[in-house]
């Protein structure tokens, strides 16, 4: 057995878990970071062991983000070792892979910068597309078109600056968090069309399904061939119901004024259960909205993905912000460094600073930094090439919601030939799967892959050289 692994930049821990600021912390408590498929307490255990955490203090604790790079990397070199042990040939090449194409029995012919390799078994996990800017200022250094590392992006922003931040959301957060943390005194604007911040994660009752199930999904979409928002939304509310709940809408407009005093509801009454949905939403995300997204109509697809109200309430609610930055939040509003402004139309250079137009006015900044999550997500500009090889040799068919095609149950590619044995995982699988993103989502892909491999082996032994086969995965790029 042989497993191949193609990065050209510093493997396990890509843009999201680089080292940074120790401030920039994970948008999940540690219970909900293991990337052990089965073993929850397994990220607990690691931090444990080092001295990062009391055993038992897991179930609400954010951790910094760099921490559970740290985490990934040292686990990966561990399973590498142990396949190696086990006597698995790997191998880590630090080249981009630029193409594959079918090759004979062994299925898979894949080129990385003049090197030539064939595998049995291709998983493209390339990463998901950049930050995309929403305006063209690249050009200037006053301009941060990608906050990540805020440690080395945020450094030559002066303290006094009157700062920009394009965008409200988790970016808009850390960004905000980040330049706190430096020291910084100037004031900060928080510019987008809803001027809408996150929800904060709030404690809930330890949540098992009732209505809200992948059986019940399935039921549906049978009986009627395939699931409607109205039908998803039913089964939220019954859920709700069975808690104690009272069912409100399922993706209510965001909240743009007022921010300031939503901020205080929320952390004033942090066991408030009067929106019961927020919290079925945030839990059910891993465990049955894939199957939910599976079976809606290709309309409600389209309509969820091109509307940007229901995009913002999707993501606020399933991706609330950390208590512990939400109160940093609040104190920047209290104090009047840091507001949020909504109707954001655009923003240009002027002679000496950037003038942000809103739809009540013009305001000017020092500094904008990109905080804008691109509305459609999908193909790494470095993965097109692979991915365009792919598409050409009729191995893969891309997705309208910017993604490629995949098989529910195990993420298998889907072309116009049928090899079997390739995969995709991450935001690849953009439009496939809705939530593409998260550690506990991309924990159970894996897994299915993993399975689908393993399955596919031991069914077929006869077609690998000596009932094996040979891997390849691809990381981000």
């Amino acid at each position: 057995m042989s497993l191949t692994l193609y990065d050209d930049a510093k493997p396990w821990q890509g843009r999201v878990f680089q080292a940074d600021s120790p401030c920039i912390i994970a948008n999940a408590p540690v219970d909900a970071m293991s990337v052990r498929h089965g073993d929850s307490a397994h990220a607990e255990r690691w931090l444990v062991e080092r001295g990062h955490l009391e055993p038992g203090k897991s179930h609400d604790l954010f951790l910094p983000r760099g921490l559970y790079g740290d985490y990934m990397a040292e686990h990966a070199g561990e399973l590498l070792q142990s396949l190696r042990r086990r006597g698995w040939r790997v191998e880590l090449v630090e080249q981009r892979a630029s193409s594959i194409e079918p090759k004979g029995p062994l299925r898979y012919a894949v080129e990385a910068e003049g090197r030539r390799d064939e595998f049995d078994f291709v998983i493209l996990c390339a990463g998901g597309s950049v930050r995309g800017g929403p305006v063209d200022l690249d050009r200037y250094d006053e301009y941060i078109a990608d906050p990540y590392p805020t440690f080395e992006r945020l450094a030559g922003i002066p303290s006094d600056a009157a700062v920009g931040v394009m965008g409200s959301g988790l970016t808009a957060v850390d960004v905000a968090v980040a330049l706190k943390e430096r020291g910084h005194s100037g004031r900060i604007r928080m510019y987008s069309r809803s001027g809408a911040l996150p929800l904060v994660r709030r404690p809930g009752p330890a949540w098992k399904p009732k209505h809200l199930t992948a059986g019940q999904v399935s039921e549906l979409a049978s009986s009627k061939g395939f699931l409607r928002l109205a039908d998803a939304e039913q089964l939220v509310g019954q859920e709700v119901q069975a808690w104690g709940g009272q069912p409100r809408e399922l993706f209510p407009p965001a909240r743009a004024a007022g921010a300031r005093a939503w901020l205080h509801r929320q952390l004033e009454n942090p066991h408030d259960h009067t929106d019961l949905e927020t919290f079925i939403f945030q839990k059910s995300v891993p465990a049955v909205w894939q199957e939910i997204w599976f079976a809606l109509s290709p309309g409600d697809q389209r309509r969820i993905l091109e509307t940007p109200s229901v995009m913002r309430s999707i993501m606020s609610r399933c991706c609330p912000m950390p208590r512990t930055n939400a109160e940093k939040i609040l104190a920047m509003l209290d104090s009047g460094q840091l507001e949020t402004k909504s109707g954001l139309k655009s923003i240009s250079r002027g002679l000496k600073t950037f003038e942000v137009h809103l739809a009540t006015g013009a305001e000017q900044a020092d500094y904008i930094v990109n905080a804008v999550t691109p509305p459609v997500y999908g193909i790494h500009p470095k993965a097109e090439p692979l991915v365009d090889s792919a598409v050409q040799h009729g191995l893969a068919r891309r997705h309208h919601a910017g993604g490629l095609k995949v098989t529910a149950t195990s993420s298998a590619i889907l072309g116009s030939r049928s090899l079997g044995g390739l995969y995709a995982l991450g935001d690849l699988t953009r439009g496939a799967f809705f939530f593409t993103f998260g550690l506990p989502v991309l924990v159970r892909r894996s897994a299915d892959i993993a399975r689908a491999i393993h399955d596919d082996i031991h069914q077929n032994s006869g077609r690998y050289r000596d009932g094996a086969g040979r891997a390849s995965g691809f990381r981000s790029l």
